[in-house]
């Protein structure tokens, strides 16, 4: 029987769209020993993406024709004899696509997507779907890069196992972003309080993801209420998650009053930014290469207990846009206008088992079946629900629904008799708790039920 893959393959330097078409199915003798392949069920879209397409050799030289794509969430189909047990067939996981190290084969844009089992991998948790753990993985990688790594801030990993006390400060620029939102979790975790940036809008969710303190970038005088904030306090470093000439710039300037520092940036770093000031340019593609022990660490040992847990969360909330490979053109374009990150589940076939649509705190609470089955929601919720997983099944729907309540309560949450709550996480902002609740819904039961607490 013959394999099958299928890829979207930019097929010339700014080909657009990408051309979905045939690709190699991984040969198990050609892989290295610590490979395992992955039956991608979600691919996630990040910025280098687009960029690659439209701006073809003047980013970097690449072989034609090309497969793009680092953020992958699926179930594994082979493991290398040299990975033990880490892994096993059947497991689903999500990892981060080398594609650029290793060759097209090791990119994500594909059906089928072979990645390093020693490297960025880890087993997603039952109680996260596909679509929502594919956000983490460029994510995380680029978190761990630019804290931990000795060549940027250096920090020290060891909280991420034993928890301490505060080591010190980083300010974060961009705290609201995908990779702000994996600085925060990392670095507070690790034992560092952090003072980030993000829009007004934005306060109350990066603090829930840690932070001390957000002052908005929007402001005028947002260096000076920075250097106001940060005076007194022990900052370690600065962590520019944005990476633009300006935000280099402006976080230089918060470091010089404060007596310099380095600035850990994923895009611009400028020579000239003063006495004492320095900024670092990384990138998360040499996570494998470049201090590997750091990277193992993270991948290996902090982030499956921290997703079981839920220490560390899939955030943010990022917008699927389609359901194969041919829809991710739609995602690169919508983010090339600066529009909401974007994911893309597997295939229609696929999807339809696992449709899921994430509401945030801002919109009109519903609950999203596949077939385009909007329920209401009341608005008094319980801030905590007891988590009761449900059987496997294929025709389990997935939604996530966010609720806020200003007093705490406990109870559960039913649709008809069929449904099974399988996780809820409270993100406190003040004296308001916004609370995420992931559902597991058997479609076969009563749709038209009301989701209500009890």
């Amino acid at each position: 029987m013959k394999l099958y893959n299928s890829a979207a393959w930019l097929t010339t330097e700014k080909a657009s769209p990408l051309t979905i078409s045939d690709a190699p199915f991984p040969e198990i003798s050609a892989l290295q020993p610590d490979d395992i392949i992955i039956r991608a069920k979600a691919v996630a879209i990040n910025p280098v993406d687009w960029k690659i397409q439209s701006s073809g050799d003047a980013l970097f030289p690449i072989p034609y024709p090309a497969i793009l794509g680092a953020d992958v969430a699926g179930e594994v189909i082979h493991v290398g004899e040299a990975v033990g047990s880490k892994f096993e067939v059947g497991q689903r996981v999500i990892a981060h696509a080398l594609g650029f190290s290793h060759g097209w084969g090791y990119s994500s844009f594909q059906r089928v997507v072979v990645v390093r089992g020693n490297t960025a991998v880890s087993v997603l948790p039952g109680g996260i779907s596909f679509e929502e753990g594919v956000v983490l993985p460029v994510s995380v990688s680029t978190a761990v890069a630019g804290l931990f790594w000795g060549a940027t801030l250096g920090l020290s990993l060891d909280g991420l196992k034993w928890g301490s006390g505060n080591k010190g400060t980083v300010l974060l620029w961009g705290g609201s972003s995908s990779v702000g939102s994996s600085v925060v979790q990392l670095a507070t975790v690790a034992g560092y309080e952090v003072v980030a940036t993000a829009s007004e809008g934005n306060f109350g969710y990066v603090k829930g993801l840690g932070a001390v303190e957000v002052v908005d970038y929007h402001d005028e005088d947002v260096v000076d209420k920075l250097i106001k904030v940060l005076k007194g306090r022990k900052v370690v470093g600065a962590y520019d998650s944005i990476g633009t000439d300006s935000t280099v710039r402006q976080t230089a300037e918060v470091l010089k009053a404060l007596g310099g520092g380095r600035i850990a940036s994923v895009g611009a770093a400028p020579d000239d930014l003063g006495e004492g000031v320095e900024a670092r340019r990384f990138s998360a593609a040499n996570i494998e290469v470049q201090e590997p022990e750091i990277g193992r660490a993270v991948w290996e040992d902090y982030v499956p207990r921290a997703l079981e847990d839920g220490r560390l969360r899939p955030l943010p909330e990022q917008l699927v846009v389609g359901h194969g490979l041919e829809d991710i053109q739609k995602g690169l374009d919508r983010q090339k206008e600066g529009k909401r990150p974007a994911r893309i589940t597997a295939g229609k076939a696929a999807c339809s088992a696992n449709s899921m649509l994430a509401l945030n705190s801002h919109g009109i609470p519903g609950l999203i079946l596949g077939g385009g089955v909007s329920e209401r929601l009341p608005l008094i919720m319980p801030s905590r629900v007891k988590s009761r997983p449900g059987p496997q099944r294929t025709n389990l729907y997935y939604a996530t629904v966010a609720f806020t309540s200003n007093r705490t309560r406990t109870g559960k949450v039913t649709v008809g008799v069929t449904t099974r709550v399988i996780d809820a996480t409270a993100i406190r902002t003040g004296v308001v708790e916004t609370i995420q609740l992931r559902l597991r819904i058997d479609h076969t039961g009563n749709r038209q039920g009301l989701l209500a607490a009890v």
